[in-house]
Order: structure tokens, then C-alpha cells, then sequence
């Protein structure tokens, strides 16, 4: 086995990966503008690109400082960590949930 099916295969998985996260990216604005009202429909997809936009430049800036890959997942996935533990006195709990916790 050469070096040019090693190339090939990884830019083959390079462009899947991209491929899947663009599509994620189109279904997540898809779903928006289901569930947005006709008249808020672009201000909300206009804030949803770019958002996106703007992660994928900040994670070109990180990854240009953080050279190591597991030190860059770690500085990438703090923040949802984070956020994720914050949240839970932020969202409010469901009547079942409650009702289920009390028995």
C-alpha cells in the first residue's frame, strides 16, 4: 500500500466530515425557519449563520495556538460543559417530572 491511497482515503473522510457538518448546519436552519414567523424568518437565519460563521473562525484561532488536538477538544468542549452545568438553574422543570420526583 502506497502513500497515495493514505492521501486519498483521509481527504475522502475530510470531505465526509465536512460534508456531514454542513448538512447539520442546513438542518438546524431548516428546522429555524419552520418554527420562525414569515416576517422574523431572516433576521433569525441571518443570526444563525452568523453565529456559525464566527465559531468556525474562532476555532481557526484557537487551533492556530493550541497546536496539540486533545488540548483544542478540551478548550472547545469547556465552554458547552460549562454551559451545560449552568443551565440546570436555568431551565425550568416539567409537571411530570416534578410530579415523578415527589412519589
Amino acid at each position: 500500500m502506497g502513500v497515495a491511497p493514505l492521501i486519498t482515503m483521509k481527504m475522502q473522510l475530510l470531505i465526509k466530515m465536512i460534508y456531514h457538518r454542513l448538512a447539520d448546519v442546513l438542518d438546524f436552519c431548516l428546522v429555524v425557519s419552520e418554527i420562525t414567523s414569515p416576517e422574523r424568518r431572516p433576521h433569525i437565519l441571518i443570526g444563525v449563520c452568523f453565529t456559525w460563521s464566527t465559531s468556525i473562525w474562532v476555532l481557526t484561532l484557537m487551533s492556530y495556538y493550541i497546536r496539540d488536538w486533545s488540548y483544542l477538544y478540551i478548550a472547545m468542549s469547556a465552554p458547552c460543559i460549562l454551559f451545560g452545568v449552568l443551565s440546570i438553574w436555568w431551565v425550568q422543570l416539567s409537571d411530570c417530572f416534578l410530579s415523578y420526583s415527589h412519589a
